[in-house]
């Protein structure tokens, strides 16, 4: 009797049981030529058994389903290797032998795919010069002869599919209704045999169990496995032969039984059995080929399906040549309830007949209809300065076209007709050709040219210097002013410029003797110098020290176009070690895809201990290696990812992916990990970083890609990826699957101790620059608060002489009903938080809501507990706030969800024994209105959160549209005009998130909307003058000339305050323009063609000049000889100073 393996997987988590508890001291065996019978026992979570050894919870997910369960063992994850014929075959020769080259060694038994269609089975082989010599055979793997269906070259690709060392025989379904499945696995089979003989085990085994439905695999789970040797077998038991194999004695299954199907019978009484199944039928019972018939199972009656139904059909008709052969074909397409049928027929034309006679004449057509055009005239594309008559300065053209005349047309016939501009623009030259001035003798010649004539001028350097001579103008006397003495030029005899004295230098370098300025080329410009990126509105530009440029004291590893540490936080270079890995011409690392890796050695336990923050990132362009896997931060150890960061590139789905397999941390893995990806193209290249940021709760593993944040793990474990003692920082992948190391290149290699990016997302810095020590350079510092500017006065009425000017707001209760910031509760209560507007509008915390000191969004306490699970867990608002259909409001709140998405109500409208039936709520991705839904999910961007972190969210409406926006970013908005009816009395608000261990950090009503479009999240607490307006006015006389009176000079200050916009001086579009001081300090110009700039000239007086560049296509702008922008869309700014003693340019700035 074979022995029994019992097994219990949990379908929750994959995990394998026995009843002993989980499988972790020991892994299942079979010796060789043993016979097991393994049963498999579904299980919904953890293996529960009562007193009596029964199992509780079975999985019955498969009851009633036509599932079947298979096993495998093996020891690798190989379906076939690729091979080549070595010799020809011939369509109907049949052979009993055939020659491959594989790119490994086959197994003793398996197959031969030639193509799609053609698998031929071999049951042994004999190594030969340059490849193998397969024995070929039947289906039962018996020694045979095949005959090729077609030719097949010698040369020809071809795939040798590897069996698998076991594979589950007489496998029994029968007890899936509660989840229980069983086989029997064979080791005396001549797979194992080969591998086995000599050895103690088989290396790496794994056991797969699988089940299928409708051909597909619906659920699978795999652990190691021990595949063991034996030192003495029983001769008379040795591996039954291919040649002898029988059905009855035989238990390994063979090739045919798990390519084919299950076969089934039907019965309407579970005894009468057929093979068709009639609409009568209730039971079924099922066998796989050549095994006994299971019990019967009583199937389920399904819904009654959809009617079938037919679409329009079509027919398509081709004329096809004389004598040739007519073709007809039809097609499908379609569900079964709309199933449409496409003809196509071929009819031959036939041959040509003869003339036929004459028709009669046709009866007479209807008269013709007249059509009248009609032109008119205009200024301008609105059809400005109306006129049937055409003029220089009408030069915009329409037509009309109408069937019936116009004695006069006007404007209102041209309404609707498209007026075109045919008349250019006058250029922006000036001056006048007279025929009085240029051909004074009324000839028709212009003077000058038959001056040229006359002196014999027939080039045309004679022709110029003719007309120069000859040539008269305005500014005739002031030009011949103009000439050279020496080699410099004058003006009237004097030298311009006033010889070298006057010009004082260039980048720093003085004339010579002669006023020349050599200027070196090749020099390298001063970075910290140039004008900084990410200047905002009302930012001013300032200096500072130390500025963090990518390589500080935190950096610990730094690869940096080169195979060497450059790390400024380390006294000595770290080592570095590489396999593989080479510098391309550009100095970037090329890692070859062959166990291609980069090891440090790095202070470990200083940068990666348990309680401390680190930061990887890098530059990469992944290139597809032989596996779907590219590892390039995973498990190190070998010992399958307990520390692993779990970071892979998929070259199949072209994606950066956290991997869920076996390179994951198992010491913060959990059942309900995340499986995330993110697409990331190969060849192009990508910034990649990976962050442990410490958070109020544990901690954050931050996956981010080109400066977004697209994964973010909460843990609470020890995660230790690199340690010192055998496991250092390794880059690349180490994995012994062949195939699956990094491929591809990659720089800017770098470890920096602290979490850099802190959970959010970042501007990806340039490639292309270096990363450099800290040091001074221009930065953008804040500007103006401009919420705390004085009101625009220049429409206030003049005051009188005397009075004071006050400030006042508007009243708090009218527009700030409630604003909390979740610190504290009024004094002698137990449940009322403090509403800072003071309002007597009453916020009490349900039951099991508390004032926590988790730090709320700025510090100090918030409210624990907040969410969609039922009174008890919401902030009561009462009395209601009332509103309108048509009103304007806001509402405000700070959240921290374990969630990472909207899911629930925000707010309940109640009445006033507490029902309600109104609420706003977030359900399957859309906004509702209780059960009526308003915003469909299609109509919002996202409703992603960060979790376990703060966020701030906004319901606001403005002039009826309704927006909702999440952390800054607006996710939907749409016309929408409700509020809720008078009987409802008080809210409550439960913050759009369900579950208890949610976080508010503080909730803001105001009667005024103040969002409209994206905007940066709040850097402060709530307060009582959101909505607010500031009034200044002049309210009362002076009641002292010391104390409130203003005297007459201030009165004159105030009385010339303007709020006039900043002047910008409009360049006119042009290929080539010339900057000019003189212009102004501010300039700017709008493009509709490439243009080349040359740059301006500064002074001490005029020390800047800011070009703002605006194009609607794409344009490329030169300075000098340097492109600035190339095929540049929007708008920029460029400018230049003047350094004390020459000009010099900043970089082009990006507006936004």
């Amino acid at each position: 009797m074979e022995r029994l393996i019992e097994l219990f997987i949990n379908t929750e988590d994959g995990e394998f049981y026995d009843r002993g508890g989980l499988l972790a001291a020991y892994d299942p065996a079979i010796n060789a030529g043993e016979l097991v019978r393994l049963t498999v026992q579904l299980c919904a979570g953890v293996p529960a058994f009562n007193s009596a050894g029964a199992l509780l919870n079975p999985d019955t997910t498969f009851a009633g389903t036509l599932a079947a369960a298979e096993t495998i063992i093996d020891n690798n994850f190989n379906w076939y290797d690729k091979g080549t014929l070595l010799e020809n075959l011939t369509t109907g020769t049949a052979i009993s032998e055939l020659s491959v080259a594989s790119e490994a060694a086959p197994r003793q038994l398996g197959a031969v795919r030639l193509n799609a269609g053609t698998v031929v089975n071999f049951c042994g082989w004999t190594a030969t010069e340059g490849g193998y010599r397969l024995t070929l055979a039947d289906n039962e793997f018996n020694p045979a002869q095949f005959t090729p269906p077609a030719d097949f070259a010698q040369g020809a690709a071809v795939e040798v599919l590897e069996q698998p060392i076991i594979v589950s025989a007489q496998n029994d379904d029968s007890g899936r209704e509660n989840g229980l499945f069983s086989g029997l696995l064979d080791a005396a089979n001549p797979v194992y045999e080969s591998m086995i003989e000599g050895q103690e085990d088989i290396p790496n085994c794994r056991i797969e169990f699988s089940i299928y439905q409708d051909g597909r695999a619906v659920f699978r789970a795999r652990r190691y496995f021990d595949c063991l040797g034996a030192m003495a077998m029983n001769k008379g038991a040795a591996y039954v032969h291919s040649d002898s194999w029988r059905e009855a004695d035989s238990r390994y299954i063979k090739l045919v039984d798990w390519q084919a199907p299950p076969e089934y019978q039907f019965s309407e009484d579970g005894t009468n059995w057929h093979d068709q199944q009639q609409d009568a039928d209730l039971y079924y019972h099922e066998r796989r080929p050549g095994g006994q018939w299971g019990q019967a199972v009583k199937m389920k009656t399904g819904q009654t399906g959809a009617a079938a139904g037919f679409g329009t059909p079509t027919i398509a008709v081709e004329t096809l040549p004389a004598g040739s052969d007519a073709t007809a074909s039809v097609t499908a397409s379609g569900g079964d309830t709309a199933k449409v049928f496409s003809f196509s027929l071929g009819i031959p034309k036939g041959a040509d007949g003869q003339n036929g006679t004459n028709g009669a004449d046709g009866a007479a057509g209807a008269d013709g209809v007249s059509s009248y055009t009609y032109v008119a005239y205009a200024s301008d594309a609105s059809g400005a300065g109306f006129s049937l008559t055409p003029t220089d300065a009408l030069k915009f053209r329409a037509e009309i076209h109408t069937t019936t005349a116009i004695e006069t047309p006007d404007a209102e016939d041209f309404a609707g007709a498209t007026w075109v501009k045919y008349i250019g623009d006058d250029g922006t030259g000036t001056g006048d050709m007279l025929k009085s001035v240029y051909d004074t003798n009324d000839d028709g010649i212009v003077d000058h040219a038959a001056a040229a004539d006359a002196v014999g001028a027939t080039t045309a350097a004679q022709v110029a210097d003719a007309v120069g001579k000859a040539h008269t103008h305005a500014n005739k006397t002031t030009l011949d002013k103009l000439a050279e003495t020496d080699g410099k030029l004058t003006y009237d005899g004097a030298e311009i410029g006033g010889g070298s004295g006057t010009v004082k230098s260039v980048n720093g370098q003085l004339p010579d003797e002669s006023g020349n300025v050599t200027i070196e080329t090749g020099g390298v410009v001063d970075e910290s110098r140039l004008l900084p990126t990410g200047g905002k509105d009302g930012d001013i530009l300032g200096y500072q020290e130390g500025v963090d440029r990518g390589n500080g004291a935190d950096v610990r590893l730094l690869l940096q176009n080169a195979l060497t540490d450059s790390a400024n936080g380390n006294a000595a270079p770290a080592a570095v070690t590489t396999q593989g890995v080479t510098l391309t011409g550009d100095n970037n690392l090329l890692f070859d895809g062959n166990d291609s890796h980069v090891t440090a050695v790095l202070a470990t336990d200083e940068i990666f201990a348990a309680d401390k923050e680190w930061t990887i990132d890098f530059w990469m362009k992944p290139t597809a290696n032989s596996s779907e896997w590219n590892y390039i931060l995973t498990e190190n150890r070998g010992d399958w990812g307990s520390h692993s960061i779990g970071l892979t590139w998929n070259k199949t789905k072209n994606v950066l992916e956290q991997d869920t397999g076996g390179y994951l941390a198992s010491v913060i893995r959990s059942s309900n990990w995340p499986n995330d990806s993110v697409a990331c193209a190969a060849s192009e290249w990508h910034f990649v970083a990976v962050e442990k940021q410490k958070t109020a709760s544990g901690w954050n593993l931050n996956y981010y890609l080109n400066g977004a944040i697209w994964l973010q793990v909460a843990f609470t474990a020890d995660f230790v990826p690199f340690d010192a003692s055998d496991n250092p920082f390794w880059f690349g992948g180490k994995t012994t699957d062949s195939g699956r190391w990094f491929k591809g290149e990659v720089n800017k290699l770098r470890v920096t101790m602290g979490a850099r990016y802190g959970g959010k997302a970042f501007a990806v810095p340039d490639r292309l620059t270096d990363y450099a020590a800290p040091a001074g350079q221009p930065v953008w510092t804040k500007g103006i608060d401009r919420s705390r500017l004085l009101p625009d006065v220049s429409s206030l009425t003049q005051a009188d002489d005397g009075k004071v000017m006050q400030f006042k707001f508007t009243s708090a209760e009218a527009e700030v009903p409630f604003c909390c910031n979740c610190q504290a509760l009024m004094p002698d209560t137990t449940n009322q938080l403090v509403n800072d507007s003071g309002t007597g509008t009453t916020l009490t915390l349900g039951n099991t809501l508390a004032v926590s000191d988790v730090p709320g969004p700025f510090g100090g306490n918030c409210v624990s507990g907040i969410g969609n699970d039922g009174d008890s867990y919401t902030i009561s608002i009462s009395p209601r706030v009332a509103f309108s259909a048509a009103d304007d409001f806001t509402l405000e709140w700070w959240l921290r969800p374990p969630t990472n998405a909207l899911n629930e109500t925000f707010l309940y409208f109640c009445k006033e024994n507490g029902n309600y039936d109104y609420s706003w709520r977030i359900y399957n991705g859309a906004f509702w209105q209780m059960s009526s839904e308003i915003i469909p999910a299609s109509e919002i961007s996202s409703l992603a959160l960060k979790a376990n972190d703060w966020n701030f969210l906004v319901l606001c409406r403005k002039s009826g549209m309704f927006r909702l926006f999440i952390n800054g970013i607006r996710v939907f908005s749409k016309s929408w005009q409700w509020a809720p009816p008078e009987s409802v009395t008080f809210w409550k608000f439960a913050g759009g998130v369900s579950g208890v261990s949610n976080y508010c950090g503080g909730f803001r009503y105001s009667r005024s909307a103040l969002y409209e479009n994206d905007f940066e999240v709040p850097t402060a607490p709530f307060s009582v003058n959101a909505g607010r307006e500031m009034v200044l006015d002049f309210m009362r006389e002076a009641t002292t000339s010391k104390a409130g009176a203003m005297s007459a000079a201030d009165k004159a200050k105030l009385d010339s305050i303007s709020t006039s916009s900043v002047s910008w001086y409009t360049i006119s579009d042009a290929n080539t323009i010339t900057l000019d001081r003189a212009n102004g300090e501010l300039q700017k110009v709008t493009l509709t063609q490439n243009c080349t700039l040359t740059a301006p000239v500064l002074d001490a007086d005029h020390p800047t000049l800011l070009l703002q560049v605006t194009s609607s296509s794409a344009v490329t702008v030169t300075v000098g000889e340097t492109n600035i922008v190339t095929d540049h869309t929007g708008t920029f700014q460029v400018g230049w100073f003047y350094d004390g003693e020459t000009t010099r340019r900043y970089p082009v700035v990006e507006v936004a």
